[in-house]
């Protein structure tokens, strides 16, 4: 939206890159990736990261031959996963989406970004 888009307000549930969290995770993720693939970074990537981390974790606890039902077992059992990109991750029986807090953010125009609300 350019400059006609500036001060507007939005809501998300990803940390914004502007904010502290948001940049911690560009800072781990710099080195790991091209330059390329860095300018490509989006809010998509942070939840991609937070779904990745949250079932590998949750495979991990299956042991060395798991299987898709233990991981279902195992992701049904999660409970508040920090992930430094989202609010806590939490699954239960049966229960296939985490709800999440969103947060109010404000475009900045100057820097293509959007910044937290406090």
């Amino acid at each position: 939206m350019g400059p006609a888009g500036d001060g507007i307000y939005a809501v998300d549930y990803v940390e914004p890159f502007a904010g502290t969290a948001g940049k911690a995770f560009l800072e781990k993720a710099k080195p790991l990736v091209s330059e390329a693939e860095f300018k490509g970074i989006n809010r998509y990537t942070m939840t991609g990261y937070a779904a990745a981390k949250v079932l590998i974790t949750a495979i991990e606890r299956c042991g060395k031959q798991p299987t898709w039902a233990c991981t279902i077992s195992e992701l049904e059992k999660t409970k508040n996963v920090e992930t430094g990109v989202m609010a806590p991750i939490s699954f239960g029986p049966g229960v296939r989406f985490s709800n999440q807090k969103l947060q109010i953010m404000q475009a900045d125009a100057a820097t293509l970004s959007f910044k937290p609300v406090n």
